[in-house]
């Protein structure tokens, strides 16, 4: 089980931006950096660090990647997009009201495929 994991396709093969020291390399008209030579190689990154999905191209904190159980201030945020998704609000699905709407408009215009179908094409 892996404890991070694309919230949109499941895909565990994912990227995250960190932060980083890297040695400062400087000519007459030219700087680089090398974070392989560097004598602090230390890294980081947090929730607030981006995400990048190889699969489906998802990109996101990397709070919303985890699989570890919601944290309670957490429990509700739409799962597609983030944003406050009360309980017993305009919201659908874990959805918020605007990221129901357009899966409601998807699901109307799509009405060949079942609800998985169109999550699994990214529709929703």
């Amino acid at each position: 089980m892996s404890l991070f994991e694309c919230p949109k396709c499941g895909s565990d093969n994912i990227e995250v931006q960190i932060s980083t020291w890297a040695k400062l390399i400087q000519s007459d008209d030219n700087v680089e950096t090398d974070a392989y030579d560097s004598h602090n190689g230390d890294h980081e990154w947090d929730g607030d660090s981006q995400m990048y999905c190889c699969e489906c191209d998802h990109r996101g904190k990397a709070s919303t990647f985890s699989t570890d159980t919601l944290e309670e201030d957490e429990e509700d945020k739409c799962r597609k997009c983030g944003e406050s998704a009360p309980a017993g609000g305009d919201g659908w699905d874990g959805l918020c009201g605007n990221c129901a709407d357009k899966a409601e408009k998807a699901e109307a215009t799509c009405p060949l495929l079942s609800v998985p179908e169109m999550k699994a094409k990214g529709y929703l």
